[in-house]
């Protein structure tokens, strides 16, 4: 008998058995079950493929047998959110990932295998465009507030593409991402290969609340710090306390305003009494003759930073908040230092907030003596204000150290879009111009100084006392890792004719950062023009004997095919070249003009030898004017410069640190006109200043030692 007479034969007898067994009982057995879910016993049920894997969004047929007899198979999937089974066992993938596929006979004969979903495009590398200029980067919990990243993110090459994340304040749901606590999370686009990284924040209601706030400043607030002092802002004007007069209870203010037509900017100075904590200010304004700062010139223009900025505090996964001793609630936020803008124009978030509120060089101070590198703001919304608190590595920094006294680290800021002087605004409304300084003597010393080429400048910088006595360098202007002068003591000689240019260092602070730059004591350099080139030595100067030792000289390479007139050696040199009038460009590249008329004088004084002071600004009519380097700017930075090195390192300090309001420049005429001095003095504290400038002599004398004439007839 064949193999299948035999199965026929063992159905046929279970069969029968099964029929027997009802009919004796004469009803249905309440034991047995439904004959569809029975599990014969000796079956066995197998898969056929033990690992199977389809790609995402694919499918694949699985296939299981049972033996000795084939008989119906149910099927079913652990997660269908990963792939989906048929009744007939074809797999589809939903997502990558895996589950468990399971093949059932009866109640209880299973058999299960383990199905990977893959990524279809796992091996091709995906292209991932973030829209992150409009990537929120703080939301809201809840799925209502769920950020979904198809309205900001682009991707091509792969047919489907994926969110992950390990932060645990966040799950994702397809392609948004759901905030389900408060804080900072980090989440991964997934395209084939390529993967990219978003970042962003889960906020509460509070910090909403407070980004409505910072939004809501721009340039109408006031600002206080023990070391910057206090400084109110409004659209077209800002002022700040200049001093008080204790006797009378006055304080003054002084500050700078826009002229409402001709776009220009004064600067000003009012009186006021403080009344209730408020300032009652009187009701005129004394505008001064020249130009002044606009808030963009000086550095302030507007608080912009982002409010998202700001990382909101949390502990014990609420926001961080106290109650001050004045009852007020209060609630942290965080601020880490970083670079923004461009190389070329390059800053960091915390110089640009600082510089904001006005106090620039704190910042400084504290990042450079502190290694401040984040910064706490402390918000008061019943009072809508805060302070600004810098700390470094080791916490809060509470308080520094500058000119020996302390001040406390916090700056304030208040009244926001609530400052209005009203007789700033009645001159506003009815600007009177006062009459302007007369400055063309100054400019007809330098005309007769560059068309006779013959004189002498005696140059010299120290640091000084409030009755100008020497005074030690303050630990604060001294570079941390070296303990060497910021700015240095020195003195220098120069002495030119028509064809030569000699330049002597007389005396040097060693301890001074940029000595070597500058060079030693008694050392002296040459320049002169010979047979249409231009030629340099080196030498030594002997003070008690006055005398000039030179080495050979050394011709320079010029790019130039034709020959060198002395025109063109002092229009190269520092010396009369920054007031040459044709070498002065403006910014549009196009415009040359005079630099006394991009210089804007506002005081005239007759001293009692009969001279002439003239004390001026760099914002004349020409002031977004500067000289290739935005810290070398303006007369002050040309005048500078023909310093030298100790000139040019003075004046890049002032500009970068945005010291320039602290200093007071003025040229002074000779009562004969036959000399003029220029003198800048950096106001550091009441009891230490740092002055330096240099004094034109001599029109007409020529001054050039022996030795260095002998120059011109050597080989």
């Amino acid at each position: 008998m064949k193999k299948m007479n035999l199965k026929v034969l063992a159905t046929a007898a279970l069969i029968a058995l099964i029929g027997v067994g009802t009919t004796g009982c004469g009803q249905d057995n309440p034991d047995v079950p439904d004959s569809e879910t029975v599990t014969p016993s000796g079956y066995t049920l197998t898969i056929d493929q033990a690992d199977p894997s389809v790609a995402q969004g694919k499918t694949i047929q699985l296939t299981a047998t049972v033996t000795p007899d084939q008989t119906p198979v149910s099927w079913s999937s652990s997660n269908e959110a990963i792939a989906t089974v048929s009744e007939t066992g074809l797999v589809t993938g939903m997502a990558i990932g895996q589950c468990k596929i399971r093949a059932t006979v009866g109640n209880s004969l299973t058999k299960e295998v383990t199905l990977t979903v893959t990524d279809p495009d796992a091996t091709v590398a995906g292209r991932i465009v973030v829209d992150y200029d409009n990537l929120p980067q703080e939301f809201q919990a809840g799925e209502a507030n769920a950020l979904d990243l198809d309205q900001y993110v682009k991707v091509t090459k792969v047919s489907k593409w994926s969110v992950t994340t390990e932060s645990e304040n966040i799950t994702i749901s397809g392609h948004k991402i759901i905030g389900v606590g408060y804080g900072p999370f980090t989440a991964t686009i997934v395209a084939g290969t390529t993967k990219r990284a978003i970042s962003g924040s889960i906020i509460s209601d509070k910090k909403v609340a407070f980004n409505q706030f910072i939004s809501s400043i721009s340039d109408n607030f006031e600002s206080y710090s023990a070391y910057s002092g206090l400084n109110m802002y409004a659209e077209n004007y800002w002022l700040s306390l200049s001093d008080i007069d204790e006797e009378s209870g006055k304080y003054l203010f002084s500050g700078s305003i826009n002229h409402p037509s001709n776009g220009r900017t004064y600067s000003f100075s009012i009186n006021a009494t403080a009344s209730d904590n408020n300032m009652v200010f009187d009701s005129s304004i004394t505008v001064d003759p020249g130009y002044a700062a606009s808030k963009t010139q000086a550095g302030i223009t507007g608080f912009s930073t982002l409010a998202s900025s700001f990382q909101e505090v949390i502990d014990n996964d609420v926001p961080y908040s106290g109650i001050n001793e004045d009852g007020d609630t209060f609630y942290y936020y965080a601020i880490e230092n970083s670079e923004t803008g461009s190389d070329e124009n390059s800053s960091t978030l915390l110089d640009d907030l600082y510089d904001s509120l006005g106090a620039t060089d704190y910042w400084y101070f504290l990042s450079q003596r502190y290694g401040a590198t984040y910064a706490f703001l402390i918000y008061f919304p019943e009072v809508g204000s805060f302070n600004l608190i810098p700390a470094n590595q080791k916490g809060i920094i509470s308080s520094i150290t500058s000119g020996g006294k302390s001040y406390s680290s916090a700056v304030m800021v208040d009244s926001v879009n609530q400052i209005s002087v009203p007789a700033a605004e009645s001159w506003l409304a009815d600007p009177v111009i006062p009459e302007q300084i007369d400055s063309t003597p100054i400019q007809g010393f330098f005309d007769k100084m560059l068309q006779g080429k013959t004189m002498t400048l005696t140059g010299q910088g120290a640091w000084i006392d409030s009755n100008g006595a020497s005074t030690a360098c303050p630990d604060n202007m001294r570079f941390s890792d070296t303990g060497n002068q910021i700015f240095g003591d020195f003195s220098l000689k120069v002495a030119a004719n028509e064809s030569m240019i000699e330049t002597t260092v007389l005396t040097i602070d060693k301890k001074y950062q940029y000595a070597s730059d500058t060079g030693e004591a008694g050392s002296s350099t040459v320049n002169f023009v010979k047979d249409g080139a231009q030629y340099v030595a080196s030498g030594t100067y002997d003070a008690e004997k006055n005398s000039y030792a030179y080495d050979k000289a050394e011709k320079v390479e010029s790019s130039s095919d034709e020959p060198l007139t002395s025109d063109d050696l002092w229009g190269s040199t520092d010396l009369g070249g920054a007031f040459k009038k044709d070498v002065l460009s403006l910014d549009d590249g196009k415009t040359k003009t005079s630099l006394l008329a991009i210089t804007s004088f506002k005081q005239k004084e007759e001293n009692s030898d009969g001279s002439i002071s003239y004390y001026f600004n760099d914002y004349g009519d020409a002031s977004l004017f500067n000289a290739g380097n935005a810290y070398i700017s303006g007369t002050r930075g040309l005048a500078s410069v023909m310093l030298g090195v100790p000139g040019i390192y003075t004046q890049l300090w002032i500009g970068y640190q945005q010291w320039g309001d602290f200093v007071i420049n003025s040229f002074t005429l000779s009562a004969d006109g036959s000399s003029l001095t220029a003198s800048f003095t950096f106001y550091y504290s009441s009891s230490a200043m740092y002055r330096w400038g240099w004094t034109i002599s001599d029109l007409g004398t020529d001054n050039v030692s022996a030795q260095a004439k002998a120059l011109l007839s050597a080989e």
